[in-house]
């Protein structure tokens, strides 16, 4: 590490605070400390992370001007966590590494561990030159504070996804207790020092628990990326699909064959071969592979359903025992796997979310804060909502919510009772009717194409080709179409995007895709655009005879399964043979059994026994059948 780049501390903090910091930074400088401070207010992931491989990296300490809007700052939040990891990494105590000023009159605003309390400068009570003198009598005494700079502890680079492209979302608010008891669970045996967490439950694993659209999801996706640097070996994300959008629940066979699928795929993805091998021998060759890394990974499950048998969840559990396995899910899991319940948002966080962090008149404060309590603080609802707001207003988004139509209350009777937070349904319904409402008819089609798809990302191609195919459109007038409709649905917040940036790809929360199937009506052109995805889904499908194409098509294959688990016709029997045929390639032959008796048992009833396309299909699948 280059040494004129190091320096002894790295500042954190707001940039409006920028003039009351200057202060302690000058007293620093002249004492001989060094400072890496940034003067520009960063937020974006590729900023954060340049921050941190140019400063923090270099710096021996981390300087934390915790003010009242520090917690406000994913930037901040990011370079505290970062730093906090590297110096456990080390084995040491985070405190030596991670020293806290507070300008504030009182404490409470601080989020961190406990004992952390123990180190707080406290601004109003030290002067400048008193606090500089304590900083500076810390570093010098190498025993409290080592010279090896943070990024000589643990790599500080953000570490490898797989399954899931990491992005977060710049509108997460709050949960940053949640965050933080979720990290000490996970790493127990490192931070039960300084957090007290331990006992019961078994290590490594931990469930976070919450009804629909609290945000557990993408409370994992963000805990991954703040506290990347506690997982070198790279995070991996698996989808249970646990919760369908309509009635009919996915069969357990279907569910491990997606799971068995995904593992294998991570496999590939590692450089290994699981070819020919059964779903034990490729977790062993993961086994393998981790350690002989010797690093720590994250092994993040979404969207468990319920499972009562320690016997049942091992094969959702990461592989080697350097991995720490973060479950999401609505349900109680079995006892073994400590829980923790994701509440709706505190009322401050809310109301963030939902003005997007901009200043209110007095009037509109209060009528913004009316909104979040009539919403029950819930945060799915608060993100449609505030997008609505800036269409409606505050006075008329809140009059309808106190005011909810017949529709909304139909809705919310049948749909939200069990999925919802006890005695706001009503407002929550109201608030997505009234979302879909906005929409244009594009738009709509597009979470009509969702009502049929899996819960999985979107790819730009299958939206537009879609709706290409099914209104008779040329390639340049569907991309015209679909593009600003994808667009609306992500600026209402209806939709999040999925994938690499600017790729095009979204996903649709549940709760969202039920609103659709209660109040859409027009169910000729929801079968319309599923004929169509089958068509563009079987154009693309035969590439999973190459077994090198499954990573790229796994988003397209889930699409592909969920569509074809209700088959009626033959064409959509054709897409589940492809399925089948996927299946057979990873070496999951059961679940290609499956789809292929399923295919024969569909086209002898569309087409009738004595169909010469029988024939050829009877020869293929005679191998597993």
């Amino acid at each position: 590490m280059d040494d004129a780049q190091r320096r002894d501390l790295f500042l954190s903090y707001r940039r409006l605070d920028a003039e009351r910091v200057a202060p302690l930074v000058a007293a620093l400088n002249t004492r001989g400390v060094t400072v890496w401070q940034d003067a520009n207010e960063i937020d974006d992931l590729a900023s954060i992370q340049r921050a941190i491989d140019h400063g923090l990296a270099h710096a021996r300490a981390l300087l934390v001007w915790y003010s009242k809007d520090y917690n406000a700052s994913r930037a901040c939040q990011w370079e505290l966590t970062t730093a906090y990891c590297a110096a456990q990494a080390s084995g040491g105590d985070p405190r030596q590494r991670v020293l806290v000023v507070n300008p504030e009159s009182s404490p409470g605003h601080i989020v961190l561990p406990e004992l952390f309390d123990q180190l707080h400068l406290n601004a109003a009570a030290l002067s400048v030159e008193e606090m500089a003198e304590r900083i500076a009598a810390r570093l010098a005494d190498h025993a409290g504070v080592p010279v090896e700079p943070l990024g000589s502890l643990r790599k500080l680079a953000r570490p490898a996804w797989h399954g899931s492209a990491g992005l977060g979302s710049m509108r997460f608010v709050g949960r940053l207790r949640e965050m933080w008891a979720l990290h000490a669970t996970l790493q127990a045996e490192q931070a039960a020092m300084l957090t007290g967490v331990g006992g019961a439950g078994r290590p490594g694993v931990l469930q976070v628990r919450g009804s629909g659209g609290m945000g557990k999801s993408l409370l994992a996706e963000e805990y991954a990326l703040r506290f990347g640097a506690a997982y070198p070996g790279g995070v991996f994300w698996l989808r249970a699909y646990g919760y369908s959008d309509s009635e009919r629940e996915i069969d357990p066979a279907l569910r491990e064959a997606q799971r068995d699928s995904q593992v294998r795929t991570i496999a590939m993805e590692l450089g290994l071969n699981p070819h020919g091998l059964e779903t034990p021998q490729v977790r062993g060759l993961l086994r393998q592979h981790f350690q002989g890394i010797g690093q720590p990974f994250l092994w993040i499950v979404d969207d468990l359903p319920p499972i009562e048998r320690t016997d049942a969840l091992a094969p959702w559990l990461a592989p080697h025992e350097l991995g720490r396995t973060l479950i999401t899910t609505r349900a109680r899991l079995v006892e073994s796997v400590k829980p923790i319940d994701l509440q709706q948002l505190e009322p401050d966080e809310a109301l963030r979310l939902l003005t997007r962090g901009q200043a209110l008149s007095d009037e509109d404060a209060a009528m913004a804060r009316a909104i979040c309590a009539e919403l029950g603080c819930h945060a799915l609802a608060i993100d449609v909502t505030a997008a609505l707001i800036r269409r409606r207003g505050y006075a008329k988004v809140l009059e309808n919510l106190r005011q909810p139509d017949r529709d909304a209350l139909e809705f919310a009777a049948t749909q939200f009772r069990e999925a919802l937070p006890n005695g706001h349904e009503r407002s929550i319904a109201a608030t997505l009717l009234a979302s879909l409402r906005e929409l244009d008819e594009p738009a709509r089609d597009l979470l009509r194409l969702a009502s049929v798809l899996a819960a999985a990302p979107i790819p730009r191609d299958l939206q537009w080709r879609t709706i290409g195919l099914a209104d008779g459109l040329g390639d340049d007038d569907a991309q015209d179409v679909a593009d600003p409709a994808a667009a609306q649905l992500v600026e209402t917040s209806l939709a999040d995007e999925a994938g690499a940036a600017g790729d095009g790809a979204f996903t649709v929360h549940t709760l969202v895709v039920r609103t659709v199937r209660f109040h859409d009506g027009r169910p000729e052109r929801v079968e319309a655009l599923r004929r169509a995805a089958v068509e563009i889904l079987l154009k693309l499908m035969p590439l999973v005879a190459d077994i090198r194409m499954h990573e790229a098509l796994k988003d397209w294959v889930a699409h592909a399964r969920q569509v074809s688990t209700e088959v009626q016709d033959a064409r959509t029997a054709d897409l589940l043979g492809w399925v089948g045929r996927h299946d057979y390639q990873q070496g999951t032959y059961g679940p290609a059994r499956h789809a292929w008796q399923h295919q024969l048992d569909t086209m002898r009833r569309v087409l009738g026994e004595d169909h010469p396309v029988l024939v050829k299909l009877f020869r293929t699948a005679r191998q597993v059948v």
